[in-house]
């Protein structure tokens, strides 16, 4: 399966120390970057029900927003330069 972008954001979960760390040792998850607080983007070649799956258990019945983006569109923001350069991997 092609490896997709997917954003995940969401309210502060009750350990984001665990959550951090359970999306840092996720298989299904190949690359993710982590620059701005609450806020995730994954790269992974699973499909988009699997892990939302795995998100559930990680993050409880707190609030969050899960959906696919494309890093090739327009995209602007603020970022440090390390975030750019591993946006850019996937253009």
């Amino acid at each position: 399966m092609q490896k997709k972008m997917y954003i995940l954001s969401f309210n502060t979960p009750a350990d984001p120390k665990a959550l951090h760390a359970s999306l840092d040792g996720n298989s299904k998850i190949a690359d993710w970057m982590h620059y701005i607080e609450n806020t995730y983007l994954l790269v992974s070649g699973s499909s988009k029900g699997d892990l939302y799956k795995d998100l559930l258990e990680a993050i409880g019945n707190k609030r969050f927003i899960f959906m696919e983006v494309d890093p090739k569109t327009n995209h602007r923001g603020r970022l440090p330069q390390e975030g750019w350069d591993w946006l850019e991997k996937y253009q």
